[in-house]
């Protein structure tokens, strides 16, 4: 498939997680649209996977929509007799994912705070990085971009990182 026909479906990606922002029952039926569109659009097998994973990065569902969706296409798959994604390889996929968007989480929450507070530490930035928690890191990405000071921002850093231990 072209470049053409993978930029649509990222792009139509994109514009339905928008549009879902509401209803992750709507999202999962956009999710598995997409990733019956592959399917019946004859995409490689490995052209395929990198399209999931983007579509499943960014078409994020709750853990039992997830596995829904994810058994749906293994189903899916199956009764048209293609290849699909082995529990192995969903399993690595979701894996990797998970390291992948808490790294981002973790950069981006680094970049905020040296941008808004201007000199961070590096002791600040070591208590972020080991945040594995990936909802962890959105609470402190919007507690980065609500507080007013570097040392409200370390409080409540503080508050969440003793409340998980």
């Amino acid at each position: 498939m072209g470049n053409l026909s993978r930029l649509a479906v990222v792009v139509m990606a994109h514009l339905k997680t928008q549009e879902t922002s509401n209803s992750n029952i709507d999202r999962k039926k956009w999710k598995l649209y997409l990733a019956r569109y592959l399917y019946e659009r004859g995409y490689k097998r490995d052209d395929m996977i990198q399209l999931l994973k983007f579509i499943d990065w960014i078409m994020r569902l709750p853990e039992d929509l997830k596995s829904l969706f994810w058994q749906e296409i293994k189903e899916y798959g199956e009764g048209k007799q293609m290849p699909y994604l082995t529990s192995l390889e969903q399993t690595a996929m979701k894996k990797g994912m998970q390291q992948g968007t808490q790294k981002e989480a973790q950069r981006l929450l680094t970049q905020i705070i040296n941008i808004k507070f201007k000199s961070v530490s590096e002791n600040l930035i070591e208590k972020i990085n080991d945040i594995t928690d990936t909802d962890t890191l959105e609470i402190l990405h919007h507690q980065a971009i609500l507080c007013n000071s570097k040392e409200d921002f370390e409080s409540k850093l503080n508050n969440i990182i003793s409340k998980k231990s």
